[in-house]
């Protein structure tokens, strides 16, 4: 049985990188929620597009500026044939991007592109506190073994 090891913080901004899906978790009115979102990435940090009016929109609109909502973001890979697999977890406060087209002038490539039809106006960045990840197995975590590919 393979063995559960953790991935270096180099290997997590790597794969953090090269995908495109994760997931994002929050509280909203005292209950944990997790939203699949499309996403890119500034430098360490996570960006993510939502709807204004959606709960995680709305967490973020309401949060304190000094003690602002955190956020675990998620992604992973599981290889159901082989019972291998990656995740990753950046963790800490959500705030949201009021300049977004400074974003977009700085740093090319860190707005994401929703696959969700709607309003998606408003950019949350999940400021990287923490990065951790752990793999499953004994040939995951390098970049040429993830099965999506960012396209800029």
């Amino acid at each position: 049985m393979p063995a559960l090891l953790p991935l270096d913080e180099s290997s997590c901004r790597t794969l953090l990188q090269v995908n495109i899906v994760g997931r994002v978790g929050f509280v909203h009115d005292g209950t944990p929620r997790i939203v699949p979102v499309n996403y890119a990435m500034d430098g360490a940090d996570v960006v993510v597009a939502v709807d204004p009016a959606s709960e995680l929109g709305r967490v973020v609109s309401a949060g304190d500026p000094d003690a602002a909502p955190v956020a675990v973001f998620e992604l992973d890979h599981v290889d159901h044939d082989r019972h291998q697999g990656w995740s990753v977890t950046v963790t800490g406060p959500m705030v949201e991007v009021r300049d977004q087209q400074a974003l977009r002038r700085d740093a090319p490539g860190s707005t994401p592109r929703p696959w969700a039809d709607g309003d998606r106006s408003m950019l949350v960045r999940v400021v990287a506190d923490r990065v951790s990840g752990r793999r499953l197995g004994t040939d995951w975590g390098r970049p040429d073994d993830v099965p999506v590919r960012r396209q800029l």
